[in-house]
């Protein structure tokens, strides 16, 4: 997904940490993503959504090992 065209962006509007220890990070996080062109334009409205995160560190950075994502269902 990172590499894919168009771009994806996320904003993040809640991030709950889940278990923080050395070189791993599970989170949760809610907010809206939208697709962008290349020249950074937003293609067409963002929408809601969720996920869960597995993150490690890697040669000083960090990489996403897992990641879930959805979009919330209004009731």
């Amino acid at each position: 997904m990172a590499e894919m065209a168009p771009t994806v962006r996320w904003q993040w509007e809640h991030v709950a940490v889940i278990l923080s220890a050395p070189q791993v990070l599970v989170f949760a996080a809610v907010g809206a993503m939208g697709f962008y062109d290349p020249d950074g334009s937003p293609m067409g409205d963002t929408e809601h959504f969720r996920t869960t995160c597995l993150a490690v560190e890697d040669q000083g950075g960090w990489r996403l090992r897992h990641f879930h994502g959805s979009e919330p269902q209004d009731d």
